[in-house]
């Protein structure tokens, strides 16, 4: 008897710390910027800022146009299944449901009929050291479409091994490896689709369409020959690394030094960019080099020798792309001394606002969701060291600076803008002094 009651006790404190653990059970944070998060409804424009900000994968379908009125939900410092009940009780439309790990939110007759797109069997996929832009990648190929896409500005690596089943089972495997990304189901039919399959990071996203022919003719999805993503060389040095293919597995080609961002991440080397302002942008001259199979250097060497108005150089594993005459200019702007910059732990946001601060721009809390943290220390250096230890902190983060076309009439003090694109191709841009 006493065995039995020792036993039962430890099953239900097993019980119970299975529940503390939950993932429904953790305390909401800030958004990316670090501001309270405070929601208006169940969408597109919540579910990206509640899993990056709870630490939560999660995925939604969507059930048309809310007809409830919007009501403020604050979710920073608040239990994270408080908040989804909150959601739902708001929009009584949807009911939430925790698989795994990942919080799953959809329209209440979902969970009990046959869904035409999310129970479409998918076959095992097995994929290591991908990022959420390759996530979309891997969606396409489901659907038999190619193309590079660009914009979503999670950077963080993960590996999913999923085996055959529903693609509602698909995307939450896919989320759940992430940690933080969200996937969102938009049914509505537009054109020759009937929805999009959407993965949101933080506040960025990027969908899919789904062909019609989906339905109509249902069939197991596969992935044919989706490519893989790019995997560091370790063993190489950054001017020797072999530059890969285009995310969409295509070979590179870099038509332009303002399309170096893309030349970074087929290389997987941080890249800054001064450009130059021609006197006459029609005497540009024009640009286009292969890349894909080529050494980094020799792919740089051949771009400057089309455009003989820039110079490269690698400082400390950052490659920096200038006018010639701007390494020796010390009145160039980007050659002005900075004070000391120290960030711990920081996010993308919090390190673009030090530099926007630093280089005495008002813009503030710059809305870039990455999950990956950095730390700077920099003592009184040059505005150009300071953008190259970002970046280089970083590792999969580029630097764009240049002058302005048109000063706007209420900031003339604005003549420059800076700005950072991450290798998944979402960035931001900022006017400064």
């Amino acid at each position: 008897m006493r065995r039995s009651v020792v036993l039962l006790l430890v099953a239900l404190a097993l019980a119970t710390r299975v529940h503390a653990e939950s993932v429904v059970d953790r305390i909401v944070g800030p958004t990316s910027t670090g501001a309270p998060l405070a929601l208006n409804g169940v969408g597109v424009h919540t579910i990206g800022v509640l899993a990056f900000a709870a630490g939560v994968p999660i995925g939604l379908e969507l059930a048309g146009r809310s007809v409830t009125q919007p009501q403020v939900i604050t979710a920073t410092g608040v239990r994270l299944r408080v908040v989804l009940d909150a959601l739902v009780a708001a929009e009584p439309r949807y009911e939430w449901r925790e698989d795994d790990g990942v919080v799953v939110i959809r329209p209440r007759e979902a969970w009990i009929r046959n869904d035409l797109i999310l129970d479409i069997p998918v076959v095992a996929v097995k994929r290591a050291d991908i990022q959420a832009i390759d996530a979309v990648v891997i969606v396409r190929h489901l659907f038999d479409q190619s193309g590079v896409p660009t914009g979503l500005s999670d950077t963080k690596r993960f590996s999913i091994d999923l085996p055959p089943g529903r693609l509602i089972d698909f995307l939450n495997g896919i989320v759940r490896a992430h940690g933080s990304l969200a996937w969102m189901l938009d049914p509505v039919s537009r054109d020759s689709s009937v929805g999009f399959i959407d993965f949101i990071a933080d506040a960025s996203g990027l969908g899919v369409g789904i062909p019609r022919s989906i339905v109509d003719q249902p069939r197991v999805l596969g992935l044919g020959s989706s490519p893989q993503a790019w995997v560091e060389d370790a063993g190489r040095s950054p001017l020797d690394r072999i530059v890969g293919p285009n995310r969409d597995g295509e070979p590179l080609v870099v038509s332009g030094i303002f399309r170096l961002p893309e030349l970074a991440a087929a290389a997987g080397v941080p890249i800054g960019v001064q450009l130059a302002r021609p006197a006459n942008p029609a005497d540009t001259p024009t640009v286009s080099v292969a890349a894909t199979g080529i050494p980094l250097r020799a792919v740089l060497s051949t771009l400057v020798a089309q455009d003989r108005r820039y110079e490269w150089r690698e400082m400390g594993g950052v490659i920096v792309v200038r006018p010639t005459d701007a390494w020796t200019d010390f009145d160039d702007p980007l050659s002005k001394r900075v004070d000391m910059v120290r960030l711990e732990n920081a996010t993308v946001s919090e390190a673009i606002d030090a530099v926007l601060s630093v280089f005495g721009s008002f813009a503030r809390r710059a809305p870039l969701g990455d999950v990956r943290r950095i730390t700077v220390h920099l003592p009184g250096a040059t505005r150009l060291d300071l953008l190259n230890a970002i970046v280089r902190a970083h590792g999969e983060l580029c630097w764009q600076w240049e002058g302005l076309a048109q000063r706007d009439p209420y900031a003339p003090e604005y003549s420059h803008s800076v700005s950072f694109t991450l290798f998944g191709g979402a960035g931001l841009g900022f006017a400064v002094p």
